[in-house]
C-alpha cells in the first residue's frame, strides 16, 4: 500500500515537472518561431521612413534591438515597442535611387537569428524652377512683384522654400511654393545712389533628399523717374544788354515805308523797358490832363470877366455924371 502511494506520488511529481518544462518551453518559445517583418518604407522630406514588427505568431515581442541594414551598410538599431512594432528613419541622400532594407535580429538564447526585408525605389527627377518679374521695367524705390514655380517634370513640388536675391546682393525674401508648385513674392528696388540700368533677381531652391537644387534668374531694367514739369522753374530773363536807342530814320535820315531805318539792326525792348515806358506815358498823360484842366478853368474865368465887363459897359453908357 505504501509502495503504491509512493509510486503514485512519484508519477504525479514527474507529470508536474513535464508540464512545467512544457510551459517553460512555450514561455521561451521555439528559437525559430520569431518573425521580423519590414512592413513599409517610404520617402518623406528627404529621409526614408521604415516601419516593421517582431512577433511570435500573433504576439508582438517587445525590447528587441534590430539592426537596420540598408544596401549592405548598417544604419543603426531599431528597438521594438510593447506591441513588437518599430520605426526608423535615415537620410535618403541625393544620388541613391534604390534601397534594399533589412531589419536583422542576430539571435539569442530565446530566439534564433532572423530578418525581414523591404525594397524601395525612388524616382529621381530634374527640378525646373521658373521666375518672372512684373513689370520688368521699373523705377528706383519701387516694390517689384516676382512669381514663379518649382516642378519635378510635370509634378508640382509643394512646400518648397524659395530664396529671392537681387543683383544688389541682399536676400530680399523667402517664398514657399503652394500645392501647384507656384509662389508669389516681391523685392524692393533701392532708391538713391547710382545703380546700373539693368538688374536681375535670382530664385534659389536648396534641394532636399527627394528633389535636387535648382536656380532661376530673371532680368529687369531700371528707368529714370519722370520729371515733374509743373514744379520745373521757369528760366530767369537775362539782363538787358545796353544798346543805342533805335533810330527811325534810314541811312539818309528819312524814314522808310516801315518807319524803320533801311539799314542797321533794330534793338529789342525788354519787358522792363516796356514797363518803364508805360509809366512815363502815364505820367505825361496825367500832367497833360492837369494842364488842360487848369487851362479850362482859366479860360472859363476869362470868359466870365469879359461877360461882366460887357454888361457893365452897356449899363453906364448914356448916363450923365
Amino acid at each position: 500500500m505504501r509502495r503504491t502511494a509512493k509510486a503514485w506520488l512519484f508519477g504525479l511529481v514527474l507529470s508536474l515537472s513535464a508540464v512545467a518544462v512544457m510551459g517553460s518551453a512555450q514561455a521561451w518559445a521555439d528559437p525559430g518561431a520569431l518573425t521580423v517583418t519590414v512592413t513599409n518604407a517610404d520617402l518623406a522630406g528627404g529621409a526614408v521612413e521604415v516601419t516593421g514588427r517582431a512577433a511570435v505568431g500573433d504576439q508582438g515581442v517587445a525590447g528587441l534591438g534590430l539592426d537596420l541594414v540598408v544596401n549592405g551598410a548598417s544604419m543603426g538599431m531599431a528597438i521594438t515597442g510593447a506591441d513588437g512594432g518599430f520605426s526608423y528613419s535615415f537620410p535618403a541622400g541625393d544620388t541613391v535611387s534604390f534601397f534594399d532594407i533589412q531589419a536583422v535580429w542576430p539571435g539569442d538564447a530565446r530566439y534564433g537569428a532572423t530578418s525581414g526585408a523591404f525594397s524601395l525605389t525612388v524616382e529621381r527627377c530634374t527640378t525646373a524652377l521658373t521666375l518672372a518679374l512684373d513689370p520688368a521695367d521699373t523705377q528706383p524705390g519701387t516694390n517689384l512683384s516676382v512669381a514663379g514655380s518649382l516642378m519635378c517634370g510635370t509634378t508640382p513640388v509643394p512646400a518648397a522654400m524659395i530664396g529671392l536675391t537681387t543683383s544688389y546682393g541682399q536676400v530680399e525674401a523667402v517664398a514657399a511654393t503652394g500645392a501647384d508648385g507656384g509662389f508669389v513674392s516681391s523685392v524692393t528696388i533701392p532708391d538713391g545712389g547710382d545703380f546700373p540700368a539693368s538688374f536681375s533677381v535670382t530664385a534659389s531652391f536648396a534641394g532636399d533628399g527627394v528633389y535636387p537644387a535648382a536656380t532661376a534668374q530673371a532680368a529687369g531694367t531700371i528707368t529714370a523717374a519722370p520729371v515733374d514739369q509743373s514744379s520745373a522753374s521757369e528760366p530767369l530773363p537775362s539782363d538787358p544788354v545796353s544798346a543805342p536807342a533805335p533810330t527811325m530814320a534810314g541811312a539818309s535820315g528819312v524814314p522808310d515805308a516801315r518807319g524803320a531805318a533801311s539799314s542797321g539792326s533794330a534793338s529789342i525792348m525788354t519787358g522792363a523797358d516796356l514797363a518803364l515806358l508805360g509809366v512815363v506815358f502815364a505820367v505825361v498823360a496825367i500832367v497833360a490832363a492837369a494842364v488842360l484842366l487848369i487851362l479850362g478853368i482859366i479860360s472859363h474865368r476869362h470868359k466870365r470877366l469879359e461877360a461882366d465887363e460887357r454888361r457893365g459897359f452897356g449899363t453906364d453908357f448914356g448916363k450923365e455924371d
